[in-house]
């Protein structure tokens, strides 16, 4: 049997908990025109190599849809959603992608091609997109749960974090995860969570150099 909403406001929870968003004064610093042009640029540029790592990655959960072998893609939600959520960010469908999009932030702001290709990001942005990617590889499930109510920390879910929590757990509603399988995407979502709180913490320190 299948989780229902009382099953799936687990996730909510721990996203009203933890969610690292709440500590970012970086984000609301540019908004404002008040961040050091320097922050500005180094922001882009973290961004562009964190979407930059996941794109690719999402071609697993392309492939490991439950409906992927459906008669005829009308006929499917899992692997229609994410093969079009995977063309969107690498520009394999219609306009440009979010990949570009990006790199073309980082030029808008001055940086070069080889700026983007020589910058190293911290420490953190590396632990929570590979901790990301880890949960989008261990299966199915604990890659929808991550990336729906996680991926909002380094910019990768797509649309608002409200409307992308919640067609992840309508997904998850299909999927009919078993009591274990919630547990295992409850500290999926928890782990991404954790980790992404230190890079947020770690960029709020640019403000104050």
């Amino acid at each position: 049997m299948g989780p229902d909403d009382s099953d799936l406001e687990e996730f909510d929870r721990v996203v009203a908990a933890r969610d690292p968003s709440m500590h970012d004064r970086v984000g609301p610093a540019i908004i404002a025109g008040r961040a050091p042009a320097a922050v500005v640029r180094r922001v882009a540029l973290e961004d562009y190599h964190a979407a930059r790592w996941v794109a690719p990655e999402l071609a697993l959960l392309v492939a490991n849809a439950p409906d992927a072998y459906a008669f005829t893609i009308d006929h499917t939600r899992h692997y229609r959603h994410w093969a079009e959520r995977f063309a969107g960010l690498t520009g394999f469908g219609d306009g440009t992608g979010e990949l570009a999009r990006r790199l073309g932030r980082c030029r808008e702001v001055g940086l070069s091609d080889d700026d983007v290709r020589a910058y190293e990001p911290i420490p953190e942005t590396i632990a929570t997109v590979f901790t990301l990617l880890y949960y989008l590889r261990r299966s199915y499930e604990e890659g929808v749960a991550a990336l729906g109510y996680a991926g909002h920390c380094i910019g990768v879910a797509g649309g608002a974090p409200e409307a992308t929590r919640r067609h992840a757990a309508e997904l998850l509603r299909l999927a009919g995860l078993s009591r274990p399988a919630r547990d295992r995407c409850g500290e999926a979502v928890r782990n991404v969570l954790l980790v992404a709180e230190t890079r947020v913490r770690a960029m709020n320190r640019w403000l104050d150099a």
